[in-house]
């Protein structure tokens, strides 16, 4: 079987599937630094998380 993957920073428009990718993966395993409820971030607190971040990475600039 063969699989083509992509790996790139996460974008804003990638919040909620973040969201959902990380609360999956913490009831999925306990090698993680997350507890069994997950990330506890809404889709719209990690939207304003990556906009900050990027705001952040911006500033840095000048």
């Amino acid at each position: 079987m063969e699989y083509e993957l992509l790996i790139r920073e996460a974008e804003v428009e990638d919040a909620a599937e973040l969201v959902s990718f990380l609360n999956r993966v913490s009831v999925e395993t306990d090698f993680t630094s997350l507890d069994r409820d997950g990330i506890l971030m809404t889709d719209t607190e990690m939207e304003l998380f990556w906009i900050n971040r990027l705001i952040q990475k911006i500033k840095s600039l000048y």
